[in-house]
C-alpha cells in the first residue's frame, strides 16, 4: 500500500492535490519493482476526496497509456455542485454537513468556475470509455451517495465494468469505524475481494505475496525523486508500508482515504 500525503488547501489550492496524486502514481509505476511491488498490478483507491483523486487518476492513467487493474472508490465526490437529492436529504445532522462541504470547497477552489473542471468533478470528463474497472462502495445516508451512483451509471454507459455496493444505514466515513460497525468490516472484506479479483490472486496467493513481497528492510524513498516530476519535495511526502494482513477478507482498514 502506498499512501500519499498530498498538499492541502488553503495553502495549496486546486489543482495541486490532483497534480500531486498523479505525480505519485507516475512515480510508483516507474519505481514499483524497487519497492517489492508488481508494476503490472497497480490499482488506485480512496474515500471521499481521496476517491475523487483516485477517479481522476484513473482518467489520467488511461490518457497516458498506464494500465490500472482497478479504481476502488469509497463514496467519491464526482459532481460540480451539491444539488443532488442525497445532498438535500442527508446534508444536515450527520457527519458530513452542507456547511462543512461549502467550507471545504471555498478553501479548495479559487473560483466557482473551477467546479466544472473534470479534475474536481470527474463526472464531467469528456470521455469515460477505456477506464479501469471500478468498484464503488457507498454509504446510504451520505450527501455523496448520489455522486457515486451517477458515476457508476456514467461508467457503465461507457462500457466500463462496475461493481456498486451501497451499505445501508451508515453515513460518510463509515469505513473508518470497523471496530464498531459490521457494515464497515463487510466493506473492508468486499474491497479486499475486489482487489484480489482485479489482481487475479487467490486468497492464498495474496497472503503469500504480501508476506513475501519485500525481503529485508523497505527501500528508502528519496523525496528528491519528486522534483523530477515537477512536484515540491519539501511539501510532498510519501509513506510506504506493508500491511501484514495483506489483501485478506479480515483486513481492517482504519483510514483508506488520502484526506
Amino acid at each position: 500500500v502506498v499512501s500519499l500525503d498530498y498538499r492541502l488547501a488553503p495553502e495549496h489550492r486546486f489543482p495541486t492535490a490532483s497534480n500531486d496524486a498523479w505525480d505519485a502514481l507516475q512515480w510508483l509505476a516507474t519505481h514499483a519493482n524497487s519497492l517489492g511491488a508488481d508494476s503490472a498490478r497497480l490499482a488506485v483507491g480512496g474515500d471521499s476526496a481521496g476517491g475523487t483523486l483516485a477517479a481522476v487518476n484513473a482518467i489520467l492513467a488511461r490518457d497516458a497509456g498506464l494500465p490500472l487493474a482497478l479504481q476502488l472508490l469509497f463514496y467519491p465526490g464526482t459532481t460540480p455542485y451539491q444539488d443532488t437529492a442525497a445532498h438535500a436529504r442527508y446534508g444536515q445532522g450527520l457527519i458530513l454537513e452542507a456547511a462543512g462541504i461549502d467550507w471545504f470547497f471555498d478553501n479548495y477552489l479559487p473560483t466557482r468556475a473551477q467546479r466544472e473542471d473534470w479534475r474536481f468533478a470527474p463526472l464531467l470528463a469528456a470521455e469515460h470509455e477505456g477506464l479501469a474497472p471500478a468498484w464503488i462502495g457507498l454509504a446510504e445516508c451520505d450527501p455523496l451517495a448520489d455522486d457515486g451512483i451517477l458515476y457508476a451509471d456514467c461508467l457503465r454507459a461507457a462500457r466500463v465494468p462496475v461493481a456498486l455496493e451501497i451499505y445501508r444505514g451508515v453515513t460518510h466515513e463509515f469505513i473508518k469505524m470497523g471496530r464498531v460497525l459490521p457494515e464497515a468490516r463487510q466493506a473492508h472484506a468486499d474491497a479486499a475481494q475486489a482487489l484480489r479479483q482485479a489482481f487475479c490472486l487467490s486468497p492464498e496467493q495474496a497472503q503469500h505475496a504480501t508476506h513475501g513481497a519485500v525481503d529485508g528492510p523497505m527501500p528508502e524513498l528519496h523525496l528528491g525523486d519528486w522534483a523530477q516530476l515537477g512536484a515540491d519535495a519539501t511539501q510532498l511526502r510519501m509513506a510506504v508500508f506493508v500491511q501484514e494482513q495483506g489483501i485478506a477478507p479480515e483486513l481492517e482498514i482504519d483510514a483508506l482515504d488520502a484526506q
